[in-house]
């Protein structure tokens, strides 16, 4: 059987972005910068500059979200029934979409899984914006404890999409 791209495809997204979250921006995009660079950024605190970061927090920590909101159907295989089991009937596919939905619905990975994730980008959105926040009030004496504020959440969130989100769809 020969596997048709955009069902690879959808097979795959939820894991591209739970990396993309992961390694692209949580990783090295925040973790590594608050770990390496707070020297460095109190010389640019002084120049009245921001760190780069600073530009894509709002950006990124809603796609987060957004992620959050879809992770439940993402990672469903219910979609991918027909074009894994081409030629059945429609009436045999939505018994078996029905199925595979109910078992999916019953597995409680999901409902243990979303409700950490969107506490912990919660968290990582007001430390974030408790960061941006202070930064602009010029307020760097307090920095460090603001910075390991962001650095604690984003490794929390962190966490939680190595340790505990799936790595593709949930077969129950």
């Amino acid at each position: 059987m020969t596997m048709d791209l955009a069902v690879y495809q959808r097979s795959f997204a939820p894991e591209i972005r739970r990396s993309r979250f992961a390694h692209g921006w949580l990783e090295n995009e925040i973790l590594v910068p608050v770990r390496t660079r707070r020297a460095l950024w109190a010389k640019l605190h002084a120049s009245g500059k921001e760190p780069e970061m600073f530009g894509g927090l709002a950006g990124e920590l809603a796609e987060l979200r957004g992620f959050c909101e879809e992770m439940e159907t993402a990672y469903s295989p219910v979609p991918l029934v027909a074009a894994l089991l081409p030629g059945l009937p429609e009436p045999v596919l939505e018994r078996v979409r029905g199925v595979l939905g109910e078992r999916y619905g019953k597995s409680d990975l999901m409902d243990r899984v979303i409700p950490d994730l969107r506490d912990a980008v919660r968290e990582l959105s007001l430390a974030a914006s408790e960061c941006v926040a202070a930064w602009r009030r010029s307020m760097f004496e307090n920095m460090s404890v603001v910075f390991d504020a962001l650095e604690h959440a984003a490794q929390r969130a962190l966490d939680i999409l190595q340790r505990d989100v799936p790595r593709g769809i949930v077969l129950p």
